[in-house]
């Protein structure tokens, strides 16, 4: 009875008319809990400060939020918040994957952390730490966390979901290795997060991507023969449909080759990576990832610059 009374003040309050738009509008509020979590550990800082890119993570779609409406007439007490009770339950019965986009700005990722922590600790409470619902929470909480470095917490969290992960097993012990992975990566911690990465080969066997992740750890510990050789796996992989990112795997081989002295063999392959780059990311004559285009004309021009290639190499330090 409640729920009823609740959404015809729902209906009241937002001029809502027919069941499509009360979904519509319910569907607008759960993308505000939503967050896309990361297949890899790239982002903007680690690829400064290594000299090679990993897997992209999809561009994140920009905040979308209703346009502000005329003041509505004031509702009866309970209105709102059984706006917010349908949201977050529906949010809870669809596991909140509304919105597919992960927030760029600082203030917003802040906000959806605080919003991915709540739902978590809900549904464990609601539907137990083993529910699938609750552990897909947890891993966009997680994938919040270490795509902004806070890996104290990533720990502390990968290790309340220890035990469920392995009882599951399957899926969600491959995504426990993954994201335990990515955090000790971050950490610097190359030898346990390679280790992670071939725990997680066994299992799953070899992709492109995997294989590409690999190759970068391989290549951060200094193993260029072994990082090499997890590259040319991936672009194999990536050949016969294995899913994966072409111009991370491309930059990631050029780059090894040229410090294993075989720059000649390099350029091309970086010369690849920059064409993929340009290609994907830009919209029209917009850029939509400068860094990245910008590493890549840099390391095609250090190779040619190598090689005597001076004019070519001024044209790619200009861009």
């Amino acid at each position: 009875a409640n729920m009823i009374e609740d959404l015809a003040d729902l209906r009241s309050l937002h001029g809502l008319t027919t069941n499509s738009e009360v979904r519509a509008f319910l569907e607008k509020e759960m993308r505000k809990l939503a967050v896309a979590g990361p297949s890899s550990p790239d982002d903007a800082s680690a690829v400064e400060r290594a000299g090679w890119t990993l897997p992209a993570q999809p561009s994140p779609s920009p905040s979308t939020s209703a346009p502000a409406a005329a003041p509505a007439p004031a509702a009866k007490k309970g209105a709102a918040s059984g706006a917010g009770k349908e949201a977050a339950a529906a949010a809870d019965s669809e596991g909140g994957d509304s919105e597919d986009g992960a927030a760029s700005d600082p203030d917003e990722v802040l906000v959806q952390q605080e919003r991915l922590e709540e739902r978590m600790t809900r549904l464990r409470t609601s539907r137990g730490p083993s529910h699938d619902a609750t552990l897909k929470a947890t891993f966009k909480l997680l994938d919040c966390l270490i795509g902004q470095y806070k890996l104290n917490m990533t720990d502390d969290i990968l290790g309340e979901v220890k035990t469920v992960c392995r009882e599951r097993g399957s899926d969600w012990y491959v995504k426990w290795i993954q994201s335990l992975a990515f955090c000790r990566w971050k950490q610097h911690n190359y030898k346990e997060a390679l280790r992670l990465f071939h725990e997680q080969e066994g299992i799953v066997g070899a992709s492109a991507a995997l294989c590409e992740n690999i190759g970068h750890t391989y290549s951060s510990m200094g193993d260029l023969v072994k990082a090499e050789e997890y590259f040319v796996r991936s672009i194999e992989l990536l050949k016969h449909g294995s899913f994966g990112n072409k111009g991370g795997v491309y930059m990631g081989l050029g780059l090894v080759k040229d410090r294993l002295g075989k720059t000649r063999e390099a350029l091309p392959i970086l010369e690849q990576a920059l064409e993929h780059y340009l290609r994907e990311r830009t919209q029209g004559h917009q850029v939509v990832d400068s860094s990245i285009i910008a590493k890549a004309h840099t390391s095609v021009g250090k190779a040619q610059e190598k090689l005597g290639e001076l004019t070519q190499a001024a044209r790619h330090f200009a861009e």
